[in-house]
């Protein structure tokens, strides 16, 4: 259930961007078929029709706001825990890298005041 958060949150965006696609797009078609069952006298379909089509767009830009912000959110967590790997591979064999525990002859050291 915890295993691999980053992939299961895109995986999450992507059903949360369909989703208000399908959700924002039957809103505004039941809105639109509504107001026409009840304006059906005046006439006026074509104001009908844009704030139809704006309702829908503008549910399609939430729903791909939030969408990307979530799936964002999953690939910062992927690329987190690639570099945690990583960083855990180099420091093992930074470890394994023997270091020198004995005096330095100075003798080969170059003395700029001279």
């Amino acid at each position: 259930m915890f295993n691999n958060p980053g992939k299961k949150l895109k995986s999450l965006a992507k059903v949360i961007f369909w989703l208000s696609i399908i959700i924002y797009t039957l809103a505004a078609v039941g809105a639109y078929l509504n107001e026409v069952e009840i304006n059906s006298a005046s006439g006026s379909t074509i104001g009908l029709i844009i704030v139809a089509v704006l309702g829908v767009l503008i549910g399609l830009l939430i729903g791909w706001l939030s969408s990307i912000l979530v799936y964002a959110f999953g690939e910062l967590i992927e690329d987190v825990h690639s570099m945690r790997k990583k960083i855990s591979r180099i420091e093992y064999k930074l470890s394994k890298i023997p270091v020198f525990q004995g005096e330095i002859d100075e003798s080969y050291i170059e003395d700029d005041e001279e």
